[in-house]
């Protein structure tokens, strides 16, 4: 008997394999009995609808998907295409189609999704060089069910507009790094709720919101930055936490949140660590960053052919060009820099927590009108908050015990010709002195 390299058959249609004849499935589809000799040459035939049988066999192919369709592996046929990703889904068209029973492995992803939401289920998905699944801004919300997910650099990856994605009975270990990545401009939801052992978003690339897209946070959530990686936001970001369930912004290296994602055993981050979150124009009025922590941002790379330091805003948040969003409740800490730093901008900072900061708590320039009140702003290793050309409102604080290493430090440093008005703060401790508490700015009622 003539043999062939696996067979493909859409269901009701004979097949050859390498194990001889075989019939697979009870229900025809259009057109005669064929032999489909690759996994490819069956989807292109089969109709939107239909599915498309495969026996267990090695396929040396990719996989494109474009339509609604069933890829169901019988006897777990495995996918090595010899470069890129092993199955793609491309297009809203292949929205609801499936994939089941299948061993997939790719030079690059297992599963690639553009534009698309498939099911994804009962597949072993394992040694793929960088996601085991990668969803690129994925139409609707989809379902990752009953897969082994293993020896993949992450086990899943995000991009563009992310939705609810529903998982259940996942197997993953044994990745790289037990994390989901996550890349460039995104919009929709980052979910707290990730598959287990997940239960961290890891940026290894520029995060970004486009004006006019809503990103938005769910409590709990916790997202690392690899090296000086930033998130700009030119569109609205709502990360709202709350008490207990805060949204963190961290360093890849900080075990204190979400274990150790790194694999490098324990270590706690260091100031520099990754780059900023930047509101970025009034496009990102509105955002609010509630009940958050920013720590251990500030870092920055040196552009040889520039001439400067790109991500060079040496801070943990950056407010620029215009924008007031909402920064409440947080705790702002650890910053090669700033904690906060204001630039033609007027957020309003409140409730929050502005510590250990290796330069000024707050730094406000440029005319910026921020209203800064009911904050605890100390132990930053320079002044508390410095005004330079501009007339804030500072209401209400506790600035203590900054810059206490040089008498040129103070709890309030004005200068640039700006009026900031001050009431009703607490402010002690503060330069070498502990009495440097106000420099060229009025004392007000306090």
């Amino acid at each position: 008997m003539k043999k062939f390299l696996g067979f493909v058959g859409i269901a009701g249609v004979l097949v050859l394999g390498e194990t001889g004849l075989g019939f697979c499935g009870a229900v025809t589809v259009t057109g005669t009995d064929t032999v489909f000799a690759t996994i490819q040459k069956g989807i292109d035939a089969c109709p939107v609808g239909g599915t498309v049988s495969v026996l267990a066999e090695i396929y040396n192919e990719a996989v494109y998907i474009n339509k609604k369709i069933a890829l169901v592996g019988v006897g777990t046929p495995t996918i090595v295409p010899s470069s890129g990703n092993a199955v793609i889904f491309d297009g809203n068209g292949a929205d609801n189609a499936v994939i089941s029973g299948f061993i997939i492995t790719g030079i690059d992803s297992g599963i690639y999704c553009n534009n698309s939401s498939p099911f994804i289920s009962n597949n072993t998905i394992s040694g793929n060089s960088q996601n085991g699944i990668y969803i690129v801004n994925a139409s609707s919300s989809l379902t990752i069910s009953n897969n082994t997910i293993s020896g993949n650099t992450y086990p899943l990856g995000l991009t563009g507009n992310i939705p609810i994605i529903t998982y259940s009975n996942n197997t993953i270990t044994g990745n790289t790094y037990t994390a989901v990545t996550i890349t460039g401009n995104i919009r929709g939801t980052l979910q707290k709720n990730l598959p287990l052992p997940l239960n961290v978003y890891v940026a290894t690339s520029d995060l970004g919101v486009n004006t006019g897209d809503t990103l938005t946070i769910e409590p709990g959530t916790i997202v690392k930055f690899v090296d000086i990686r930033r998130f700009i936001v030119a569109g609205t970001l709502t990360a709202d936490g709350n008490l207990g369930n805060e949204i963190v912004f961290t360093s890849f290296k900080d075990d204190e949140y979400g274990g150790d994602t790194n694999g490098d055993s324990y270590s706690t981050g260091s100031p520099g660590d990754w780059g900023y979150i930047e509101f970025a124009g009034d496009g990102s009025d509105g955002s609010i960053l509630d009940n958050a922590i920013v720590k251990y941002g500030g870092g920055y790379q040196w552009d040889w052919d520039r001439g400067w330091g790109w991500c060079a805003y040496h801070t943990n948040i950056y407010c620029s060009n215009n924008t007031n969003p909402t920064i409440s409740n947080s705790r702002i800490s650890n910053s090669s820099g700033f904690g906060i730093r204001c630039n033609n901008s007027s957020p309003n900072i409140s409730s929050s927590i502005i510590t250990n900061n290796t330069s000024y708590g707050i730094y406000v320039e440029n005319n910026s009108l921020p209203s800064i009140a009911n904050n605890t702003i100390s132990r930053n290793s320079q002044n508390g908050i410095y005004c330079n050309n501009s007339s804030l409102s500072i209401f209400n604080n506790i600035i203590a015990e900054n810059g206490t290493t040089s008498f040129d430090y103070y709890g309030i440093y004005n200068t640039g010709g700006g009026t900031p008005t001050i009431n009703y703060n607490c402010v002690f401790g503060n330069g070498l002195s502990s009495s440097n508490n106000y420099f060229d700015c009025s004392v007000g009622t306090n």
